[in-house]
Formats: structure tokens, C-alpha cells, sequence
């Protein structure tokens, strides 16, 4: 009988060498780079993303909308009108500061807000494009700023680090005061205090009420219900301005659906396309007049655009 001795592939090989001590030892580097990278991209994108902010034109307003990790839409109207918030049902939220606008009243400003409110999609599909825009550059910014401390660390080398721990612990005072240093600023980044809007402490803390404290619950619409108000600037004659503001969006609201509804009975009194032609919808001067878009569309359909 003859023993010929076993034969081991190269892929045997190969796999025993990844699984011994030097390829255990790879991916323990590989994972000690990771954790590096990821300690310091994280805190930096959090924070890039909380602290960035777009100008765009809201509601007929230059507004600047900024994200906000407290599940909360909140409009600042400004000095002379109380700050509102809506929940997001989410834990990202979003701070809309508004600006300047070209109406000359408050009653005809609240008036417009009414009728925004009546088919507000237009406008949060605006806030919500911006915010996602505000996102990418945030994570982009973190990956790179992240890449720093595995270069800084390959950059030393080996032989420097061991001369720098070797000179550290021979000043164990200045070493726990480094790593304490360390974990504070690990700590704040975290936790987003580095962040340039707060700054500075507000006069008062924010006291924010139901809507329906301050409107008869029958004028609230359901879906408004959540609202909240700012107290701090509320006087009666503001309560008197949310409560028309409400009237108008109730009425608006009602008038705008029951002439849509009416469009959609059009059918049969609008030329229908032929097979080979496309129809299409010009819409000019809307401006604020957002309870014009279902009538709109109602009127496109009717007319079988597409």
C-alpha cells in the first residue's frame, strides 16, 4: 500500500493564513480605523447638519429654514406676532425664521397665512427638498473631516506614538487631563452644543400653549388642532387676529373645494384630446393663491390633461 502525503489547495492556504494571527491582526486595524473614523464623522456631520440653513421665499416671505432635532415645525412670525409650531411626528423638526414680505397688516398677512393653510402641500414639499439639500453636504463634510484622524494617527507612525506614550506616562497628571480634555469635547460634539445658533441664551424659556386655549375649539379645523403657540406676545387683540385668520381658512377652505368639485362635472363639456395630441395646464398669476391648485388640477383633469 502506498501513502501519498495530502494535498492542501492554495485556497486552504490562503484562508488559514487570513484566519491566523496576522490576518486577525489586520482587521483589527481595519476596525480600529473604522471606530477612529466614525468617532470623529459623526459628531462633525450631526453638527454640520443642525447648524446649516437655506434662504428661500415662504408664504410670500424671504424665509431661512434651519433643521432641528425637536420633532417640531416652528415658524418665527418676528417681534409683533406670537411663534408657532406644528408637530413633524418625527424626531427631525425644523426652524422657519421669516423676513420681510410685501403686505403692509397684520390682518391681511394672517389673511394670506389662512389661505396657505388651506393647501399648505406646496409648501412643505418646499421646506422638506431643502432640508433633505442640507443633509448630503452635512454627511459629505463628516466623512471627510473624519479621514483626519486615521491620517493624523498614519502620519506619526508607529515609532512617534510609542516615543509620545513613552513621554506621557512619564506624566500621568498631564495624561489623564488630555484624556479628560478628550472625552468633554467627544462629549459636546455629541451631544450638538457647538452649535452657532445657540449661542446666545434666550431672555425667557419658551411657553408654549395648545391653540385651543386660545380659539374656541369649534373654529379650530381638526387638522389644526396640534398647533402651538408661542404665549409670550399673545394680547387680545392678537387672539381676535388667529381667530379671523381661522374664519378665513375655514371659508377658504370650503369655497375652494366646492368650486373643484364642480370642475370634475366639466368632463362632458370640455373637448377631450385625440389619441395623437397632449394636453396641458398654464397656470399664471397665482402667487399666494394656493386654493386655486385643486381647482386647477380638477380643471387639467376634466380637460384630460396629462
Amino acid at each position: 500500500m502506498t501513502l501519498e502525503p495530502a494535498k492542501v489547495s492554495r485556497t486552504d492556504e490562503v484562508g488559514h493564513a487570513s484566519r491566523g494571527p496576522g490576518g486577525l491582526r489586520r482587521l483589527v486595524v481595519i476596525l480600529a480605523y473604522f471606530a477612529g473614523w466614525l468617532l470623529v464623522a459623526v459628531p462633525v456631520a450631526y453638527n454640520a447638519f443642525l447648524t446649516a440653513e437655506r434662504d428661500t421665499v415662504l408664504a410670500g416671505h424671504d424665509a431661512a429654514i434651519s433643521p432641528t432635532s425637536d420633532g417640531f415645525a416652528t415658524i418665527d412670525l418676528g417681534a409683533y406676532l406670537p411663534n408657532v409650531r406644528y408637530p413633524t411626528n418625527s424626531r427631525l423638526g425644523v426652524d422657519i425664521t421669516v423676513g420681510k414680505t410685501n403686505v403692509d397688516s397684520y390682518e391681511v398677512l394672517l389673511q394670506r397665512y389662512a389661505l396657505i393653510g388651506g393647501n399648505p402641500d406646496g409648501e412643505i414639499a418646499k421646506v422638506t427638498q431643502l432640508v433633505r439639500s442640507m443633509l448630503m453636504p452635512s454627511l459629505l463634510e463628516g466623512a471627510l473631516v473624519g479621514l483626519l484622524g486615521p491620517i493624523v494617527w498614519l502620519v506619526v507612525g508607529s515609532r512617534r506614538r510609542g516615543e509620545l506614550a513613552a513621554a506621557l506616562a512619564r506624566r500621568r497628571v498631564t495624561l489623564v487631563v488630555v484624556g479628560l480634555v478628550a472625552a468633554v469635547a467627544a462629549a459636546l460634539a455629541g451631544l450638538g452644543l457647538w452649535d452657532s445658533r445657540g449661542d446666545i441664551a434666550p431672555v425667557a424659556e419658551d411657553d408654549w400653549q395648545p391653540i385651543e386655549t386660545m380659539v374656541p375649539t369649534g373654529r379650530i379645523p381638526l387638522q389644526a388642532m396640534a398647533l402651538e403657540v408661542q404665549s409670550g406676545l399673545v394680547t387680545s387683540g392678537t387672539r381676535r387676529l388667529i381667530e379671523s385668520a381661522f374664519d378665513s381658512y375655514q371659508v377658504s377652505t370650503e369655497y375652494y373645494q366646492d368650486i373643484a368639485d364642480r370642475a370634475l362635472g366639466l368632463t362632458g363639456s370640455l373637448r377631450q384630446p385625440a389619441l395623437d395630441e397632449t394636453v396641458a395646464l398654464l397656470v399664471s398669476d397665482r402667487h399666494d393663491n394656493v386654493g386655486m391648485d385643486p381647482v386647477a388640477h380638477a380643471i387639467a383633469t376634466a380637460g384630460g390633461a396629462t
